[in-house]
């Protein structure tokens, strides 16, 4: 079965209109969106107990979502690619709202933050980069 094709957008958290991150609608093929992988986590404290042979755990709660994709981008020239690299960390909010289109699907990351950003080598005018992200929801 065929995946459809998705839109990431970002804006400023709780604010303004979404810019699209990657968009594999377009038709053009400029973007391809690959490795698209949410994931829930939560604190567990792990302590050793004394005389004993396992530890105890608890479940401290404090869950979150962690959004990993990666975005093969297609761009003017090597040069433009270059220059993309360079600036797009820039072009990222430190705390934003993340908006992931899919069919008739639509769903949400609010006051997420970005926690990493990695980049492929470039291949002449394509860029591979990675993203993390990190927040406290993750719904329709």
């Amino acid at each position: 079965m065929a995946s459809t094709l998705r839109t990431i957008s970002i804006r400023t958290a709780g604010t303004g209109s979404y810019a699209a991150l990657a968009d594999e609608t377009t038709g053009s093929g400029a973007d391809f969106i690959t490795g698209f992988s949410p994931s829930q986590r939560q604190i567990v404290q792990n302590e050793p107990l004394y005389g004993s042979e396992i530890p105890a755990v608890f479940a401290r709660g404090n869950r979150g979502w962690i959004l990993r994709f990666a975005v093969q981008r297609s761009h003017a020239s090597a040069e433009a690619a270059a220059a993309f690299i360079q600036g797009h960390a820039a072009s990222i909010p430190d705390q934003l709202d993340i908006q992931i289109v899919q069919g008739a699907q639509t769903t949400h990351m609010l006051a997420a933050a970005l926690e990493s950003l990695s980049f492929d080598e470039p291949s002449g005018a394509a860029t591979t980069t990675h993203y993390t992200f990190i927040g406290p929801t993750y719904s329709s």
